[in-house]
């Protein structure tokens, strides 16, 4: 879907004359579903690179930004190296008496 959207929007901006936007925001829900360990402790680094490359190809460059949700320690701990807190933001979510609240989860 990414590579998909990624040349749709390449070919729109071709057609209309334009530059390729280079801000990409990414919104992936339980990020580590069904995934096997090894998996989880690469995807969102592959996910990265693989944006990072696509516009490459189409000579561009782009800064992503993901909000992924995960219950997976191996997704946050493969993260560990990357992580700026001056860029970077972890939360935390809770569900109480049928209520979810949102806390820094740094």
């Amino acid at each position: 879907m990414l590579t998909w959207a990624v040349n749709e929007h390449a070919e729109v901006v071709k057609r209309k004359g334009k530059d390729m936007e280079r801000r990409v925001t990414l919104l992936v829900d339980d990020v580590d579903s069904h995934l096997n360990p090894r998996w989880q402790a690469s995807i969102v680094s592959s996910i990265l690179e693989a944006i990072e490359v696509l516009y490459k190809k189409l000579g561009s460059s782009v800064r992503t930004q993901l909000f992924m949700t995960t219950h997976s320690p191996i997704v946050l701990a493969s993260l560990k190296d990357s992580f700026d807190p001056t860029l970077d933001k972890r939360f935390a979510l809770y569900l109480k008496e049928g209520a979810v609240s949102v806390r820094d989860g740094a």
